[in-house]
């Protein structure tokens, strides 16, 4: 693997001489929690995950291009978790305050490979031929448009295509309309890329969009869920997004998972968000519904429920942008009907130094269920990108 690795880079090196375009950016996100207490335990300190924000846990990412009129060749890598190091549960204590790293739950990190594709344009601006892996963050031409409204959070992969395979793109310029079917191929590093012809045909994504300009964009599609790749199982998603209000943010989606010949696993989920910006000031929602079958809940979630559940949350944030600094408030209240899940709330005022990308904040965490503890903590927040 590490062979090909190489090789693939100096493939890409040597062929950047030959491109119109070559191109490095780098992007990052990381957090230090300065204290943070769970109940009536001892203050910590910290390297620590995200609660409020996307990715999960702290990433640096890599990304490498090279575009000519008719080729385009993209690399994607990232550094997962504490600069890159898995995390310990080695602490420094002195009294009743330690420091270290404070998700000692989840083992992450090291330096991942996760995205080499390469892009034909067979017919300019009418149809491009995508080839490679699509593990970093998936091909999202399907998964949204707008970003969502609530700080780069995920729409629960609606649309997403990811994996191995070959992605064909309709897209005829000044139509409105575009179409895609992602052919899904093994693991080429996995030692057999060979899988049989129905076996990639029941692994193939599709979607379509099409755009009203300055009225809605729909879309509609079909993937599949690679975690039960035995039963074929897939879903179907639609979105519709509003274009006609200037400064608006407003779009719907939901997908149904269980489509499958060979199981009764079901899971619904559909997602409203928002956000209105006027001058200075940002005020964005979004709210999230889920209903998962029993089946799908002893897979996925047992933990949880063995039983069939619903599950659902709010998000509201508002901030105004000084310039300097942007003062803000997020808070979020989410549910489950599992009984004794209780209701969970979120509270974290900050402040961003815009010149910085710093944000420092104060989370409060509780819940109506008196048997969990609630939890403060003062995070701060970098991102970089150049």
């Amino acid at each position: 693997m590490k062979k090909a690795v190489v090789f693939g880079v100096i493939l890409l090196t040597l062929g950047s001489l030959a491109f119109a375009d070559t191109g490095f950016s780098m992007w990052g996100r990381t957090q230090y929690v300065v204290a943070m207490q769970k109940g009536s335990g001892d203050v910590q300190s910290g390297w620590k995950g995200f609660v409020s924000t996307w990715p999960p846990a702290p990433r640096e990412n890599l990304n490498w291009w090279f575009t000519s009129d008719m080729l385009e060749m993209h690399f994607t890598a990232y550094l997962d978790g504490y600069f890159g190091q898995t995390k310990t549960q080695t602490t420094v204590s002195v009294g009743s305050v330690s420091v270290g790293p404070l998700d000692t739950a989840q083992d992450v990190g090291g330096f991942k490979i996760q995205g080499v594709d390469g892009v034909l344009k067979l017919v300019p601006d009418m149809f491009t031929l995508h080839i490679g892996e699509y593990n970093a963050d998936g091909w999202d031409t399907f998964r949204k448009t707008s970003p969502n409204p609530i700080r780069d959070v995920n729409n629960n992969n609606v649309g997403r295509f990811t994996g191995f395979g070959i992605i064909g793109d309709l897209a005829p310029k000044g139509t409105g309309f575009e179409a895609a079917v992602m052919w899904r191929t093994a693991d080429p590093t996995s030692g057999s890329a060979i899988t049989t012809f129905a076996d990639q045909a029941n692994n193939t994504d599709f979607g379509a969009s099409y755009t009203v300009p300055d009225m809605v964009k729909v879309t509609a599609g079909s993937t599949v869920d690679l975690s039960d790749l035995t039963n074929f199982s897939r879903n179907l998603f639609a979105r519709v997004e509003l274009l006609s209000v200037k400064n608006l943010v407003l779009w719907a989606d939901v997908r149904y998972q269980g489509w499958a010949a060979a199981t009764s696993e079901s899971d619904i989920f559909t997602e409203l968000a928002s956000s209105y910006t006027s001058g200075d000031l940002t005020v964005a929602l979004a709210a999230q519904f889920n209903s998962v079958s029993q089946a799908y809940a002893l897979r996925e979630n047992p933990q949880i429920s063995a039983d069939a559940y619903t599950s659902w949350l709010a998000q509201v944030e508002v901030y105004y942008n000084t310039g300097a600094v942007t003062p803000g408030l997020w808070a979020k209240v989410a549910g489950n009907s599992v009984t004794d899940y209780g209701i969970s709330y979120y509270f974290e005022p900050y402040v961003k130094i815009n010149d910085f990308n710093l944000r420092v904040s104060f989370l409060y965490n509780g819940s109506s269920n008196s048997a969990v503890d609630s939890t403060w903590e003062i995070p701060v927040l970098v991102d970089f990108s150049f």
